[in-house]
């Protein structure tokens, strides 16, 4: 009995720590931190970025995508090559990203999607009418640094 109580435990420990959690590529630790709102110089230069930030959004159907802010700014992530996810549990949470930033047009149908998919209204997702410029950060590696 005390066996599979511990079991029980460590199951519900491990699935609910977040903190210190990678999900892809390990992360350099030791690189330099870009902020949001440098992404714009970085465009085209095809190097590895790293932002550190808090998740202010997570695709509600896989954890596809997700939102990270850092106070200079927002950004939508994906991630490199469609190799992994987040859960969704990750909104709210700080983090650490690497990877790479593009430039993009994102058309009327991506962001109703991407509104669809963050369990957005209709209305709101209606109210979308333009395409849209924005940076893109495509991430091989993400580490949770603390829990909430």
């Amino acid at each position: 009995m005390k066996l599979l109580l511990a079991v029980i435990v460590g199951l519900w420990v491990s699935v609910d720590g977040l903190a210190s959690a990678t999900y892809g590529k390990k992360i350099d630790e030791s690189a330099k931190k870009n902020s949001i709102s440098e992404l714009s110089k970085l465009v085209g230069q095809n190097k590895l970025v790293t932002l550190e930030g808090k998740v202010v959004d997570v695709c509600s159907k896989k954890g596809c995508w997700m939102g990270l802010s850092d106070g200079t700014g927002e950004v939508r992530i994906r991630f490199e090559g469609y190799s992994f996810f987040v859960p969704m549990k990750l909104k709210g949470q700080k983090i650490r990203v690497e990877g790479r930033v593009q430039e993009k047009t994102l058309s009327v149908k991506d962001q109703q999607h991407y509104a669809k998919d963050a369990g957005k209204s209709e209305k709101e997702i209606a109210a979308i009418k333009k395409e849209k410029q924005v940076y893109e950060f495509e991430a091989r590696g993400v580490k949770v640094l603390a829990a909430k």
